[in-house]
């Protein structure tokens, strides 16, 4: 074991060294001119990069007890992927940082990290608030120097990850509470606030630029007042390096914990003192040890070309960059993004339709009942929550559309021009033209609108005389019935003598009996012994019982000595013997007449 942390520590050397030689190149390459550090003023507003060589002591003697705060990026999001160590930005702030004692603070850490002490304060996917609501027990641990970047969460427009708002102005007022909050538990620590990573997203980018430039006035007053906090410029951070649009690659990774070198080599040595307290209590872990050691081996041996390719001015992508798959998705992303937005637009037409001011009076109906002192069932409750949601999104939705949205007029009336003014077509009750009258019919049912395309009401002179013709002609078809019924009065009386002597005949008749078909029933005579022995008894023995009564063919002698044993065979007694012999003899007897035929071929 000792042997191998020789080889460990003389790669450490090695890569030190390679350092030295990429500091020396990145002078020539990245922005920024050299600037020493003036411990007698605080230094400029935002700080930028320097080009400061990997390895120089920040101060020698203090330990550097470091916080890490913020969200993905802090946390090392996807910096697993394509053989990445899961560490984020944090391994190579400790690498550059070789000549000092660095513990590392905070009481998260990654399960696809390999450090020993790889611990953060950061949650992925989070804002500004979620950040500020849980540092709290991170910032017991008393660090004297915090890297704070936080603020790309809350630039997403999308409101399921940015649950405060994407408001810059907003965000950096809640940044400033943070600071506040770690000015306060941790006076004597010096805060770096980053001016954050910029993204490729075009929704995105418009909000993040604005954040960025309004990080250094949140500082600015807060120096001014003697606390020791400083904003850090990452806006020259190329995008090139980004995997997503958001988070950095590999590459990238390697990049920001230079980044973060650099600025804390910046800070006026008589800012940073030493941590209050002691040193964070951890339980050691084997395993992180053992990975630790076979990252020295692989990880350090391609720091140097690797932080050479990454701090390059091409700035070029990974090995495994793959154009025409980077097309496929950006085309992908484009069609979901245009799917979505046909989505929204139907769904925006279909909440369009509904009358907002209709829901409203559902709305006002509710609440009068509490107004009025009365209380909500807890289904009632319910359906006032959704038509207040509804409403909200009708609203939104006629917002969006404008002028395009239709319209909730009275309906089409029979003295209009012809076209229907109401989105869907409907008329009323009480048109000005007298056509229908409503001056008996309730308020709340005058109210009711007429259904959809229901054909404009008929005049009531028309409705006379159709009505008039209709009574002329039931009054003429009864005038014909009751004449026809006098005519058939005046014959009654002839027909009054034959028709009592007919009666007469018919009495003194026959009574006529109608036919009637009568079903009875013979009773059903069975043979309980056959179907006992047919139900219950074997078949193999009713075989052989078939066979006794000489049923199913001939039998050889010997299968009817072995069913005379067995008993199915009957030995017959003489008085059985002599009546066989008697049928036998009256049984007409047969000649056969047998010819001697001689062999034609003889």
């Amino acid at each position: 074991m000792r042997g191998f942390w020789r080889i460990a520590v003389a790669t450490l050397h090695l890569v030190m060294a390679a350092d030295g030689a990429v500091a020396r190149h990145l002078q020539h390459q990245l922005p920024g001119p050299q600037v020493g550090r003036d411990v007698s003023r605080p230094p400029a507003i935002p700080l930028r990069l320097t080009n400061t060589a990997p390895g120089k002591p920040i101060k020698p003697g203090t330990e550097l007890r470091i916080l890490a705060v913020g969200d993905s990026i802090t946390y090392g999001f996807l910096s697993d992927q394509n053989g990445g160590d899961g560490n984020g930005y944090r391994l190579r702030v400790r690498q550059y940082l070789s000549k000092d004692k660095v513990v590392y603070a905070g009481t998260e850490t990654s399960p696809t990290g390999n450090m020993t002490d790889g611990y953060f304060a950061a949650w992925n996917g989070k804002t500004i608030q979620y950040i500020a609501d849980r540092v709290g027990p991170s910032l017991e641990q008393r660090p004297n120097i915090i890297l704070l970047h936080a603020g790309t969460n809350d630039m997403n427009p999308n409101s399921a990850i940015s649950t405060e708002g994407h408001d810059p102005v907003a965000a950096s007022e809640r940044l400033g509470s943070l600071l506040d909050k770690m000015t306060t538990a941790c006076p004597d620590a010096v805060v770096l606030v980053a001016m954050i990573i910029g993204t490729c997203n075009a929704e995105q980018s418009p909000q993040t630029k604005v954040f960025q430039s309004l990080v250094p006035k949140v500082v600015a007053p807060r120096v001014q007042a003697g606390k020791h906090v400083l904003a850090v410029d990452f806006s020259t951070f190329g995008l090139g390096n980004l995997r997503d649009c958001i988070h950095p690659t590999n590459q990238g990774y390697h990049l920001v914990g230079y980044y973060w070198y650099d600025f804390i080599a910046q800070i006026p040595q008589d800012w940073i003192t030493v941590p209050v307290g002691k040193d964070p209590k951890r339980e050691e872990n084997s395993s992180w040890r053992l990975r630790a050691n076979a990252s020295l081996l692989g990880v350090f041996a391609t720091q140097s070309s690797k932080l050479q390719s990454a701090t390059s001015p091409s700035m070029p992508k990974e090995k495994n960059y793959n154009p025409v798959q980077a097309q496929r998705k950006a085309d992908k992303a484009r069609e979901v993004r245009k799917g979505k937005a046909e989505a929204q637009g139907r769904r925006n037409e279909k909440l369009a339709r509904k009358n907002p001011d209709r829901i409203q009076k559902q709305i006002d109906d509710l609440k009068a009942v509490t107004a009025g002192g009365g209380k909500l069932t807890r289904h009632e409750e319910q359906v006032l929550e959704g038509l207040e949601k509804e409403l909200l999104s009708v609203r939104k939705a006629r917002d969006t559309l404008g002028d395009k949205a239709p319209s909730f007029g009275r309906g089409w009336r029979r003295d209009d021009d012809g076209s229907r003014s109401g989105a869907l077509g409907k008329r009323r009750r009480g048109d000005d033209d007298g056509s229908s009258d409503d001056d008996d019919i309730p308020d709340d049912v005058r109210s009711i609108p007429m259904p959809r395309d229901t054909p404009p009401p008929i005049p009531k002179a028309e409705m006379d005389k159709w009505y008039a013709k209709r009574r002329a002609k039931r009054n003429a078809e009864n005038a014909a019935r009751r004449r026809d019924a006098g005519d058939n009065e005046t014959h009654d009386g002839e027909d009054n003598d034959r028709g009592k002597g007919k009666d007469r005949g018919q009495r003194n008749a026959a009574p006529v009996v109608e036919s009637r078909t009568v079903y009875e029933a013979k009773p059903v005579v069975r043979d309980l012994r056959k179907e006992a022995v047919a139900a219950f008894v074997p078949t193999s023995v009713q075989m052989k019982m078939s066979k006794g009564k000489g049923q199913g063919g001939l039998m050889e002698p010997e299968e009817a000595d072995r069913l005379e044993k067995e008993g199915y065979l009957k030995v017959a007694s003489g008085a059985d013997r002599d009546e066989a012999e008697a049928e036998a003899e009256t049984a007409p007897s047969r000649h056969v007449v047998m010819e001697e035929v001689e062999d034609e071929d003889a």
